[in-house]
């Protein structure tokens, strides 16, 4: 699962916005899943460990995508790819996240050969800095054009600003057609 930069996920408590992917209709329960304590430890005996009473550290192996505080709330900063360790009474695990920005492209399902089309590109901070010499790009397949009707390049995005693109799309008039 990939976070988008901004979000929380705390590994000892609740985490509401994991959604329920089951049918409590044929799972014969009606609780919403959540992702609760994701950090729990055995004891030899195999009861589950006291993590108020246990010591207890984390870390990310890269701050600037993740960083983690003393009580197990982690923060994503960035994107890019960290590995959020857990260590309770010496004994460690870990997990890989990964975080990028909201992005979104919005445009026509299906363009005729030799039309034109308009498609809008939009890049949201969602962290708390500002992200410097942001430039959005438009990939299109081999032939086809993608010119910027609008700024595509931003000396400077704020926290939680959202910049857009226009696109104007060129499709050849001898495009395959798609199905």
């Amino acid at each position: 699962m990939a976070y988008q930069v901004g979000d929380t996920i705390d590994l000892t408590g609740k985490n509401r916005w994991i959604a329920d992917t089951t049918d409590p209709a044929k799972e014969q329960r009606t609780l919403q899943a959540t992702a609760d304590d994701v950090v729990e430890a055995v004891n030899d005996d195999q009861s589950f460990a006291d993590l108020q009473r246990a010591r207890v550290r984390y870390a990310s192996s890269d701050t600037g995508v993740a960083v983690v505080d003393r009580k197990g709330k982690v923060t994503v900063a960035g994107a890019g790819v960290s590995t959020i360790t857990a260590t309770v009474d010496g004994v460690t695990g870990s997990a890989v996240i990964t975080a990028e920005y909201p992005f979104t492209l919005t445009g026509p399902q299906t363009v005729e050969p030799g039309s034109t089309a308009t498609a809008t590109t939009s890049f949201t901070d969602s962290g708390t800095g500002a992200l410097n010499d942001v430039t959005l790009t438009l990939a299109t397949p081999d032939g086809w054009t993608a010119r910027p009707v609008s700024p595509a390049s931003f000396p400077m995005v704020a926290g939680g600003q959202k910049v857009t693109t226009t696109w104007s799309i060129t499709v050849p008039a001898d495009a395959a057609r798609g199905g």
